[in-house]
């Protein structure tokens, strides 16, 4: 713990050089040794390769690059409760002007895509995008409509694209929808993409130029084949570790 504290003091300008957007980090979600093993292997890669790394917790970066026209958040998770007189499971953050910045740049009817991270899970795929849609609607986007695209949806890519107002990367495990993403050259597809996008978790890790996708599930830590590091959607190189406030 006080080495990774030492190099936290070392490495402040690389680790927070997007401080602006966002509220200081913080060590809460790691109490097991193997968490601390995990951020210290993920720290030392990034600093190795001069890469700045954010650890998020419930944090909103704007970037808007001059080789893109679109807007991007990076999110752990952009939802905050919703009131009890919503009839919705959660409504956009207002932390960091979040909202407002949505706000801005979307207008009361827009176009929601969300991208799956397991292209499989049907189910679950469709809950959620029922339950993002009723979050946008409870945030004063009344008239909020969207799509799931997975793996039941053969519209060419570029045809969703046009039509949609903002694409969210969703959450979930991020090897699965970074293969997911590669099969759909999204990264491509999004470089002339005019719309927001809105990374959450794995979305914004996945964001990155090459990820660092930290072992998650059983056995993947010990895998020789595991792959931490492949390559992203390249929106970004800001390295998301999130939900650090778990």
């Amino acid at each position: 713990v006080r080495m990774l504290f030492s190099f936290f003091t070392v490495h402040r300008a690389t680790i927070l050089s997007a401080a602006k957007y966002t509220t200081p980090f913080s060590l809460r979600k790691y109490s097991h040794p193997s968490d601390f093993l995990a951020l210290h292997q993920a720290v030392c890669y990034t600093a190795r390769r001069r890469m700045p790394v954010l650890f998020s917790l419930q944090i909103y970066i704007l970037e808007i690059s001059a080789s893109m026209k679109s807007s991007l958040f990076l999110t752990s998770s952009p939802c905050a409760p919703a009131p009890e007189t919503l009839a919705a499971p959660f409504v956009m953050s207002e932390e960091n002007g979040f909202l407002a910045l949505l706000r801005q740049r979307l207008c009361a009817s827009p176009r929601l895509l969300l991208i799956a991270s397991d292209p499989g899970q049907s189910t679950w795929n469709d809950r959620m995008l029922e339950d993002f849609i009723l979050g946008f609607r409870a945030s004063g986007f009344e008239n909020a409509v969207g799509l799931m695209l997975d793996e039941r949806d053969s519209t060419p890519l570029s045809a969703l694209l046009d039509v949609s107002d903002l694409v969210l990367l969703c959450g979930g495990h991020v090897p699965t929808q970074n293969r997911y993403f590669a099969r759909l050259r999204l990264g491509q597809a999004l470089r002339s993409y005019e719309g927001v996008i809105l990374g959450i978790s794995a979305g914004s890790m996945n964001a990155a130029t090459t990820v660092y996708a930290q072992p998650e599930e059983p056995g993947e830590s010990l895998d020789p084949d595991y792959d931490r590091f492949p390559p992203g959607l390249g929106l970004t190189d800001v390295h998301i570790l999130p939900h650090l406030n778990m």
